[in-house]
């Protein structure tokens, strides 16, 4: 403890013996607080000291971070009480850079400047003409970069056209004085909008990046406009085509060329003064409808422009098929056709025909607008006439013809209700077999009965069992169709008169004949005694006739007579008043002359007066005359 008192002591007194001296520096404010590399900078100030000193060194160092420089070193002879300026000034070198300070060593004096940045990047105004281009147009970009401080520099560049991360073109670039220009053609690159960007370097390292110095838009699309001379084409015609080009921006392009595909088929022509002609024919076998034709500009420098147009070719029909299944059909049966109607290019076209179709005599039984390539059924009636039929298909210009045949079919049904044998045509002929009926009694007896039919297709013939079977109990069998009828009861329950009338019938013409049984030869004998009757009566008839004809003709002859001698005998006729002149005599006589005329123009036109003797005609002929006189 004692001796640390002392060692304070005597230090006191060695502050007080030895005479202190005092150093002071002063800086002036710098002129900037951001400098690039390559900048000259600026360092003011003084310095000073209360006492005389020869030799005192003076130093200056540009502090960066973690770096250091010595740019001056100088002695100074001070005398006390006296300021020495300092001035110096030094170019930031390329390797300091960051937040800097000056500091100056004054002898055992220190003093440090604000702070300052030191940095290596660099300003600049850039313009761009056109800000939109199309291919093949010429692009000038010019700028101007400084330093930050506005100072002029030297150096180099690359610049970069970019799009989504992609470098589509680099080129170099020189600065001289701050100044560039940048002249280049846009050309097969696509289309969308680009950065401009730049990488800029000076001679003392300083270094920018441009991001986005300008931004471009880049077109390579054509407007194409093309016009065709029709709507509609038919094979074998020639498209007429007309078109125009323009570009997404600007006006007039250079050469181009026009492509024309239609159909895998391609063809081209030139583009001159933006406008295209062509002349494009089309195949005789080219397929209907919708075709696309594609029309194509492209340019050398990856223009491109295209136009999709619609051409519609008309079918024209070449074939006509009925798609007829087969040949032979029978009656119900259902008859398919599917017509297929085909164009020059042997495809089927989708239209309407008209079907007709007309059986074997020739009498139409259908005519329908059916459509190409469906199905289209139609049904036989079942009384369908055999033979061949006929058909015709008809489209706008063709007309097919074609025939299949209908089967025969002949075939009954055989019903019984009651006691009546229902027999009905089923087939497409007349049916003329005779029914073989064969009816056994319960005694096993059979009587076999032969029914003559001439059914025409859908009638029916009745025939009851009771006309030519005693009543009693059958089993009825028709041989024609194999229908059998067990315990079949037949009874007779018509009166006289019913029985007369039928068997007058069954004697004419129902041509029925039975064998088998004993009363087989009844139908036949009484029969041929009704006509024995009959033959009897008709010559009575005849007598009787003959002898009143002849006894109306004496009578009428007689008649004649008495009226000829009542005429002859009648006093001559005097008109009540006034007295007939001979002109009234004239005219009189000239009537009954008519009327005689008239009489013999009646008798040839009635065969009852010619078929008379002559005395039957003179008494009818003298009636007349009288009548008439009786008249007048």
């Amino acid at each position: 403890m004692k001796k640390e008192m002392l060692f304070i002591v005597l230090s006191l007194v060695f502050l007080l013996i030895i005479p202190f001296s005092l150093a002071e520096i002063n800086l002036n404010p710098l002129a900037k607080t951001i400098y690039n590399k390559g900048d000259l900078l600026k360092v003011n100030g003084y310095v000073s000291s209360d006492k005389d000193q020869s030799s005192v060194a003076l130093a200056m160092f540009l502090v960066c971070d973690n770096n250091e420089l010595q740019f001056k070193t100088q002695r100074i002879n001070v005398q006390a009480g006296k300021t020495y300026p300092i001035s110096s000034e030094v170019t930031i070198p390329f390797s300091m850079s960051g937040d800097c300070q000056i500091r100056v060593n004054f002898g055992d004096e220190q003093a440090n400047s604000e702070l300052f940045k030191i940095t290596k990047g660099l300003k600049g105004s850039f313009t761009l003409i056109p800000l939109s281009a199309q291919l093949g147009d010429d692009i000038t970009l010019t700028g101007t970069i400084t330093k930050l401080n506005g100072d002029l520099i030297n150096g180099i560049g690359t610049l970069y056209i970019e799009k989504d991360d992609k470098n589509y073109l680099t080129s170099s670039i020189q600065i001289k004085d701050s100044k560039f220009e940048f002249k280049t053609k846009i050309q097969s690159i696509p289309e969308g909008p680009y950065h401009i960007n730049l990488a800029v370097n000076d001679l003392f390292g300083n270094e920018e990046f441009f991001w986005n110095a300008a931004t471009l838009n880049v077109y390579d699309r054509f407007k194409v406009n093309v016009l065709l001379d029709k709507q509609q084409y038919n094979p074998e015609d020639t498209i007429k085509i007309q078109g125009a080009v323009e570009k997404t921006v600007g006006t007039k392009i250079g050469s181009a060329e026009a492509k024309f595909i239609l159909d895998e088929n391609e063809y081209s022509t030139d583009v001159v003064n933006n406008k295209f002609e062509f002349e494009l024919p089309l195949s005789s076998s080219i397929k209907s409808y919708n075709h696309d034709l594609r029309v194509t500009i492209t340019d050398e420098f990856g223009n491109v422009g295209e136009k999709i147009i619609r051409v519609y070719v008309t079918p024209n029909e070449i074939k006509l098929d009925s798609g007829l299944d087969k040949e032979f059909f029978t009656p119900k049966e259902i008859i398919t056709f599917k017509p297929r109607l085909y164009d020059q290019a042997a495809d089927t076209i989708q239209e309407s025909v008209l079907l007709k179709i007309s059986d074997s005599k020739n009498k139409e039984v259908l005519q329908k607008e059916i459509p190409t390539n469906d199905e289209f059924n139609f049904k036989l009636n079942q009384f369908a006439l055999p033979g061949t039929w006929s058909y015709e298909l008809k489209s706008k210009k063709l007309n097919v013809r074609g025939s299949f045949t209908v089967d025969t079919i002949e075939d009954i049904q055989v019903l019984l209700q009651g006691q009546i044998l229902k027999v009905k045509n089923i087939g497409n002929v007349d049916y003329d077999q005779k029914l073989e009926i064969t009816a056994t009694d319960l005694k096993d007896i059979p009587s076999i009965l032969y029914v003559r039919t001439g059914i025409k297709p859908s009638e029916e013939l009745s025939y009851p069992l009771y006309k030519d079977l005693k009543p009693g109990t059958y089993d009825i069998y028709v041989a024609n169709k194999g229908a059998k009828f067990e315990d079949v009861n037949v009874v007779d329950s018509r009166d006289l008169p019913g029985k007369v009338t039928d068997f007058l019938k069954q004697a004419t013409g129902a041509a029925i004949g039975a064998s088998g049984t004993s009363n087989n030869y009844k139908p036949l004998a009484f029969m041929l005694l009704v006509l024995g009757a009959i033959v009897l009566l008709l010559s009575l008839s005849r007598f009787r006739k003959k002898a009143r004809f002849e006894y109306q003709r004496e009578r009428e002859r007689r008649l004649g007579q008495r009226t000829l001698q009542k005429i002859q005998s009648a006093p001559e006729y005097k008109p009540r008043f006034g007295k007939a002149t001979q002109e009234d005599v004239k005219d009189f006589k000239q009537r009954m002359l008519k009327d005689i005329q008239d009489s013999n123009v009646r008798k040839q036109s009635n065969p009852d007066i010619n078929s008379r003797d002559e005395s039957v005609r003179g008494s009818i002929e003298r009636k007349i005359i009288y009548d008439r006189y009786k008249r007048e």
